[in-house]
């Protein structure tokens, strides 16, 4: 055995079949659907050998065009374990969306939409979103460490410390060093 389940995330790309209107797994560049459906049994069954999902919604994924809201709340009602949901994100209230759709049992990830990546959406506003989120959680753990996120988050911000001085250092000399490449 070299890994354990509880060191293995698997990852399920999905599209909705339109003449079924259930989710598949899709491969070769999401292209070509599976006979492999995403389904509570499936999902229960794929649980018992990994410690987590990752589920990309592949028709929304990168386009910024809202989450598959169906997908979100099977996912949240199925899975037994932790599961991640990936694609269309475009605001703060997709998040909060997927976290009330979800049950409160679906993380999600965001990317394109950012603008560290182009995007719209704030990095900063998403990472504030999440820290507010662990700070109203329940466990004291997660409380301790979106009240610590929080405080490092107002250093970053702060144009003037010595973190962010050190980053504008570093960004110089990236841009330095692609300008003589």
């Amino acid at each position: 055995k070299v890994v354990g389940k509880d060191r293995l995330v698997l990852d399920l790309s999905c599209r909705k079949k339109p003449e079924t209107d259930k989710y598949f797994v899709v491969t070769d560049r999401w292209q070509k659907f599976t006979e492999f459906e995403v389904s509570k049994e499936n999902i229960e069954t794929l649980s018992k050998s990994c410690d987590e999902f990752l589920v990309h919604g592949v028709d929304v994924e990168g386009m910024q065009m809202g989450v598959l809201e169906d997908l979100v709340q099977k996912l949240g009602e199925w899975s037994p374990i932790p599961v991640t949901y990936a694609g269309g994100v475009r605001t703060v209230e997709d998040l909060e969306m997927v976290k009330k759709v979800g049950n409160g049992k679906v993380n999600i990830t965001v990317g394109s939409a950012l603008d560290i990546f182009g995007g719209k959406l704030s990095y900063e506003h998403v990472v504030q979103w999440h820290y507010a989120q662990m700070k109203a959680s329940d466990d004291t753990l997660s409380q301790e460490l979106g009240n610590a996120a929080a405080t490092a988050l107002a250093t970053v911000s702060d144009p003037n410390s010595e973190i962010m001085k050190n980053f504008d250092s570093l960004k110089q000399a990236y841009i330095k060093a692609e300008e003589i490449s």
